[in-house]
C-alpha cells in the first residue's frame, strides 16, 4: 500500500501549493489506514474511511477526491483489475469560502518576510492578482504614478474571456507606493515550487495550511463589500461575467469587515 501511495504522489504534476499539501495529507492519512494489496480494499470500507476523516462535507469531499484520483491512476496503470471507488458515493459539499480575515492579512505582514512573499500577499489580496498571473510578471507592470497594475497577454488565465486587465490601485496599495516602487526584475523570482514552499515556511506562524485562493476570494469578498457592484468587482478581477460573481461572494461580502481590510 505504501509503496503504491508513493508512486501516485510521485507522478503527480505539483500544480499548486494546495495541491501538493493535499497529497501530503493523502500519503500520510491512506496508507496508515489500510494495510496489505491494494487490490483487495472494498467499496464499503472506503465508504467508512471517507465518511470518518471529518462530519464536515468539505473535508469528507477532499480525501474522496484524492482516493478517487489514486485508484484512477492505479487502474490506468494496471495495477488493479477493478476500481472499488466506483462503489463510492461522492461526499455532498457547500461551496468553500477562503477569505482571511482583516487580523489574519494584519498578522501575515507583520512577519519578517521576503520581499517576494510580501508582494504576493499585498498584490494578491489588495489587486486580487492570481499566482499564477504573479509568477509571470515583472514589476515593470506595476505603474505606481499612475496607481494601476497592467496584467498582460500571456499573463492571464486562458478562461476565453479577456486576455488582458488593468487593476486599480486600492487603499493598502497607495499607502505603500514608495515600496512597491523600489521592486524591480520578476515579481516571483523563482519557481513556482520552490516559491511556494518558501511562502508556506514563511506564513506558517500565522496559518499553517494555506487555504486554497485566499486572496483572490478575499479581495473578491471585500471588494463587492465595499463597491455594492458585481459588475466593477468582476472587471478587477478579469471575470467577464458579473453574475458569477454575484452569486459566489454576494453573502460572504454582507458579512465581511471590509472598512477593516482596506484599512491595513
Amino acid at each position: 500500500m505504501a509503496a503504491a501511495v508513493r508512486m501516485f504522489v510521485n507522478e503527480q504534476e505539483p500544480r499548486s501549493d494546495s495541491h501538493r499539501e493535499k497529497l501530503e495529507i493523502f500519503q500520510r492519512a491512506f496508507p496508515a489506514a489500510f494495510k496489505g494489496r491494494v487490490a483487495d480494499i472494498e467499496p464499503a470500507a472506503l465508504r467508512r474511511w471517507v465518511k470518518a476523516r471529518s462530519v464536515n462535507g468539505n473535508t469528507q469531499a477532499m480525501y474522496y477526491r484524492y482516493a478517487a484520483m489514486f485508484f484512477a491512476y492505479l487502474k490506468a496503470n494496471r495495477l488493479i483489475p477493478d476500481n472499488p471507488m466506483d462503489g463510492v458515493p461522492a461526499p455532498k459539499t457547500k461551496p468553500a469560502r477562503n477569505i482571511l480575515t482583516p487580523d489574519q492579512m494584519k498578522a501575515l505582514l507583520n512577519l519578517g518576510l521576503p520581499d517576494y512573499v510580501r508582494a504576493y500577499l499585498l498584490l494578491g489580496g489588495f489587486a486580487g492578482l492570481r499566482t499564477e498571473e504573479m509568477e509571470r510578471m515583472d514589476w515593470a507592470s506595476v505603474n505606481t504614478k499612475a496607481g494601476q497594475i497592467h496584467v498582460p497577454p500571456g499573463a492571464m488565465k486562458d478562461s476565453g474571456g479577456f486576455d488582458q486587465r488593468i487593476v486599480d490601485f486600492t487603499e493598502p496599495l497607495k499607502r505603500l507606493k514608495a515600496w512597491l516602487a523600489k521592486q524591480s526584475g520578476p515579481i516571483i523570482p523563482m519557481a513556482s515550487e520552490t516559491f511556494h514552499t518558501h511562502k508556506r515556511r514563511a506564513c506558517a506562524p500565522v496559518l499553517a495550511l494555506w487555504p486554497d485562493n485566499a486572496l483572490r476570494h478575499s479581495f473578491a469578498t471585500y471588494h463587492l463589500a465595499r463597491a455594492k457592484s458585481a459588475g466593477l468587482t468582476a472587471f478587477q478581477m478579469g471575470h467577464t461575467d458579473a453574475k458569477m460573481v454575484q452569486k459566489v461572494y454576494a453573502v460572504p461580502a454582507a458579512l465581511a469587515d471590509w472598512k477593516a481590510w482596506w484599512a491595513i
